[in-house]
């Protein structure tokens, strides 16, 4: 993060728990290496779950390891992004039930796309064939 930049998923993150929806927003994760961003890139050239994985560290430790732990982003693609970060906090936190959030999700066929306001549950799913991930919806 540069200095003074916008962190769109911290500020959702902080709002959900001023509303009730979550106990404290921790910012558990931290990019130690760069990876190109999924939206601005080539589909083929998109940066699977293993990349980011790999350029993550956990940067906090807390007393008690959670029982559930939230990721929230504020876009999600095709899900390598959550899809490494939940990776990477479940080596942290074995036990802990992790699940992601994201405010606004692509729809890549235009005939998918039903309303500007559609809530979905959906999942996330490596491809080992492809090592990409899988998102439906």
């Amino acid at each position: 993060m540069q200095r003074d930049s916008l962190w769109v998923p911290e500020r959702i993150s902080t709002a959900l728990v001023k509303v009730g929806l979550g106990k404290e927003s921790i910012p558990l994760l931290v990019r130690e290496t760069p990876v190109p961003k999924a939206a601005w890139s080539k589909p083929s050239e998109r940066p699977k779950a293993k990349d980011h994985v790999g350029s993550m560290s956990v940067q906090k430790r807390i007393p008690e390891p959670p029982a559930q732990i939230l990721l929230v982003d504020d876009i999600i693609t095709r899900g390598a992004t959550a899809l490494g970060a939940a990776s990477k906090l479940a080596e942290a936190f074995p036990l802990a039930q992790i699940r992601a959030f994201a405010a606004m999700r692509t729809i890549s066929d235009p005939s998918d796309f039903q309303s500007w306001f559609n809530p979905v549950i959906g999942t996330v799913q490596y491809s080992p064939n492809t090592e990409g991930t899988v998102r439906r919806p």
